[in-house]
């Protein structure tokens, strides 16, 4: 099988060239950006793949890192994607709190596997489970922290999300911080032979994500069976990448 997740967003600056496609390729444990369309419908091939470094973030936590590295600053208007895991956490694993802040962009945790609990200086508190997402707008500031829950620090198990950062518009970088949390029910997936897409955020297939966002966003994971294959059509001035956290695929 294989498993991937397509982002593509409006590009909101000059920085960065123009990457989209209707395709959707990758290898594993690389990113790759798509090149640009031409006028007619037709598919393209990969224009960058990049591969991940694996960054210290914190005692014992190492994440892969696809970008911001000394390959590929940003991809217009996503600033910087980690993943971490999958990594099997032994029971009394805990990591030390680490509250910090964010301003001037939104960040999006999507969990593959397990728990954590999540909280920040403007009040919210919420859980986020397998398959879950945790978005927060940091706007004009915010202090936030992520941190196993009590049953799973408890009990051990695998822990693997990814977290993302995406660029506010200039006009909205100030707005009022807020966060959303949807549990896995609440993330339609649409259906189709050889495979599903789970639609995280933006709007596909006739689907549209429960979250909301300020910047015209997709994050579709797709997960395909041995052989299949699948297409999107992307909006013209959507950047796009494509990152595969397990499998293979051409």
């Amino acid at each position: 099988k294989t498993f991937s997740c397509l982002f593509a967003g409006l590009i909101i600056s000059n920085l960065g060239r123009c990457w989209t496609s209707s395709e959707l390729c990758a290898e594993f444990s690389k990113v790759n950006l798509y090149s640009e369309m031409s006028q007619t419908r037709s598919l393209r091939s990969v224009a960058m793949n990049v591969l991940s470094s694996s960054v210290p973030e914190g005692p014992g936590l190492i994440v892969q890192r696809p970008f911001p590295t000394r390959t590929l600053d940003m991809v217009d208007p996503f600033l910087m994607i980690d993943e971490f895991g999958p990594i099997q956490l032994p029971p009394g694993k805990q990591f030390p709190d680490n509250w910090h802040p964010h301003r001037g962009f939104e960040t999006m945790m999507y969990l593959l596997d397990g728990e954590f609990n999540y909280m920040d200086s403007v009040g919210n508190r919420g859980v986020t489970r397998k398959d879950g997402v945790q978005w927060m707008t940091a706007g004009s500031g915010i202090m936030h922290d992520a941190a196993l829950t009590d049953d799973f620090r408890r009990n051990g198990g695998t822990q693997h999300c990814f977290q993302i950062w995406i660029n506010l518009p200039a006009s909205q970088k100030m707005v009022a911080p807020k966060s959303q949390d949807i549990d896995a029910d609440q993330v339609p997936e649409h259906k189709f032979p050889g495979g599903l897409v789970r639609v995280v955020a933006g709007e596909a297939f006739g689907t549209k994500a429960k979250v909301t966002t300020y910047t015209p966003i997709l994050a579709l994971d797709f997960r395909l069976e041995p052989n299949a294959s699948t297409h999107y059509e992307l909006p013209r001035d959507f950047n796009a990448l494509a990152y595969v956290y397990q499998g293979t695929g051409k």
